[in-house]
């Protein structure tokens, strides 16, 4: 008997997503909750389950939203991040110490940003990315 897995979205807090013309932006998670991602961290990881998509996206923005537990600057002068997306088989709550076993075949870096100042909590921290990361929540690994 074969086991069969649908990809898991290996992605971000907010992720404003196009379906061929129109564009919609998809909501998880909501600011205010104190977060120190971009200040106590130099990687990041964070998984979604394939059922919160309704279907084949096309990902074109990821955003953060800034809630620094101490209401200051989220990076220490200038800080530049990497983004990377892919499908991952380890499901949420369950992904491995070791972020080069969540990653998937299909990794790509999604964008490269350098941001500087200070943020309020709900401000949006955002990648656009170089293109788009096709995700079909509906294909199976096996």
């Amino acid at each position: 008997m074969r086991s069969r897995w649908l990809p898991l979205l290996l992605v971000v807090v907010l992720v404003s997503l196009s379906q061929g013309s129109s564009a919609a932006t998809f909501d998880v998670g909501s600011g205010g909750a104190p977060d120190c991602t971009f200040w106590c961290v130099d990687r990041y990881q964070q998984v979604y389950a394939s059922s919160i998509f309704s279907g084949p996206v096309s990902i074109d923005s990821i955003s953060f939203f800034a809630a620094p537990l101490n209401g200051g600057p989220n990076w220490n002068g200038i800080s530049t991040w990497q983004m990377t997306i892919s499908t991952s088989t380890n499901p949420v709550g369950a992904l491995d110490p070791a972020f080069i076993n969540n990653v998937g075949g299909d990794v790509a870096v999604f964008d490269t940003r350098t941001f500087t100042g200070t943020q309020s909590v709900n401000d949006l921290i955002t990648f656009d990315g170089a293109g788009s990361f096709f995700y079909d929540p509906g294909t199976a690994i096996c």
